[in-house]
């Protein structure tokens, strides 16, 4: 299903507030309280994206939750696009907000994305997302040997996911959703090329990340 064009996301006290405008090439961002506020960012200068939801501390115990999503531009800026819920204040309706945003976040400016990398994956490039290298061989990461595809096994979990080496459960890198850039992108890249080499094992095929 594709994602709606505009998200409204209103201000704790308040019905008005921040409202994300999604275009074909720009994501324009516009306050209905203060008029004359207007940040539009072409698609092309958004680079990289994070997310996640983490708890507002309070002395001895959470008082609320903080939706982060956040935007590298590719001057190395950092655009965000959090909202915060305390003592309980519209949290439903925040958390519906939240999945509604970073889904439309990520079909509107990283889903194509995977479609320029399976174009280049199949055509033996070697790719790089996040620090990790991979190519059609298998990955590798810092200064780790190359980890051949039939031996790599993904664990995934809500905030994270892990790459591990099937026989060597020591040989692993965790990838956190909230603070490592590209890792969900990352993740989607390597699952997909995971289960097309397991659905047509040993046969020529082609890697449809879609």
């Amino acid at each position: 299903m594709a994602a709606e064009n505009i998200i409204r996301i209103p201000r704790l006290f308040s019905e008005k507030g921040k409202v994300y405008h999604f275009t074909n090439d720009a994501l324009i961002i516009t306050s209905e309280v203060f008029k004359n506020i207007r940040t539009e960012i072409p698609k092309e200068k958004i680079a990289s994206l994070r997310f996640g939801i983490e708890w507002v501390k309070g002395f001895y115990f959470p008082i609320g939750r903080n939706f982060k999503i956040e935007l590298k531009l590719d001057d190395g800026s950092v655009l965000s696009l959090s909202f915060a819920s305390y003592y309980g204040i519209k949290k439903k309706l925040y958390t519906a907000k939240y999945q509604h945003l970073i889904n439309t976040v990520w079909e509107n400016l990283f889903q194509a994305d995977l479609n320029d990398i399976a174009v280049r994956f199949r055509d033996g490039e070697t790719l790089y997302i996040n620090g990790v290298e991979f190519n059609k061989d298998g990955l590798r990461w810092g200064e780790k040997e190359l980890l051949f595809w039939d031996k790599i096994q993904l664990k995934e979990y809500i905030t994270y996911f892990v790459i591990r080496h099937i026989d060597n459960a020591k040989l692993n890198k965790s990838f956190y959703f909230l603070t490592d850039w590209d890792s969900f992108l990352l993740q989607q890249v390597l699952k997909h090329i995971i289960q097309q080499r397991a659905k047509y094992a040993d046969q020529k095929y082609e890697i449809n990340l879609n």
